[in-house]
């Protein structure tokens, strides 16, 4: 509170006039003085776990790169408190689903969770971490090891060509093109369409972490799901 304070007298009128400060900050400030004795410290949320970062300890959730999600154990500490005696399952609903976290981790505590999405790239992560829990090991098993075998160049990409938007020409280099050519050939090789889809969204992940953040934000929005 006392930081707001000093920072509300700040703008009251000694700051220099070439410093502008914006409405939006200026509501911040008053927001945080009406509420601030209300507010409260939980040392138990640090920063990794209401952040993505608490999920790169996690299967799959750690696949997709998605900093703006909640960690899976800050969902699962939230509910825990919400939690009722009743038989009635606890509902929840998340109009910003984003990647899923809130959804799946919900969904595996027993809820009954309804969740919106609008990305597309967003929609792919909520399909495969559900995916996740229903495919059969086996068969993912099976060809991953297929996968480790497999020649990711021109030679076993069947001539396949990377559909190119214009803003994603020249984002790759040829050897990366003709990985992924190659890849895509790989997928087709799996039948089990809930197993190739995770194999897809694999390197969908892999393609989101190395594409420029500005460029992969227009061009996940356009690219074609399955």
């Amino acid at each position: 509170m006392n930081k707001a304070i000093q920072t509300s007298k700040q703008l009251s009128g000694n700051t220099p006039r070439n410093l502008r400060v914006t409405s939006s900050q200026n509501q911040r400030i008053e927001l945080y003085t009406k509420y601030s004795k209300k507010l409260t410290i939980n040392p138990d949320l640090t920063s990794s776990i209401v952040s993505f970062q608490a999920n790169k300890k996690i299967p799959l959730y750690r696949w997709f790169k998605y900093k703006e999600a909640f960690s899976s154990e800050f969902v699962h500490y939230i509910l825990d408190r919400f939690k009722t005696t009743t038989k009635t399952p606890l509902r929840v609903l998340d109009p910003f689903a984003g990647v899923g976290t809130t959804l799946t981790t919900a969904s595996k505590l027993g809820c009954e969770a309804t969740g919106i999405e609008l990305l597309p790239v967003g929609v792919a992560s909520i399909r495969a971490r559900f995916l996740a829990h229903e495919v059969k090991f086996r068969s993912f098993q099976y060809h991953f090891n297929r996968l480790r075998g497999f020649a990711l160049d021109l030679s076993s990409s069947n001539g396949y060509k990377f559909p190119h938007l214009r803003i994603t020409e020249m984002a790759f280099s040829k050897e990366t093109e003709d990985a992924l050519s190659a890849y895509a050939t790989f997928l087709d090789g799996i039948k089990n369409k809930e197993t190739r889809y995770l194999f897809w969204f694999a390197c969908l992940s892999v393609l989101f972490a190395l594409l420029n953040f500005q460029v992969s934000q227009i061009f996940f929005r356009e690219i074609p799901f399955l």
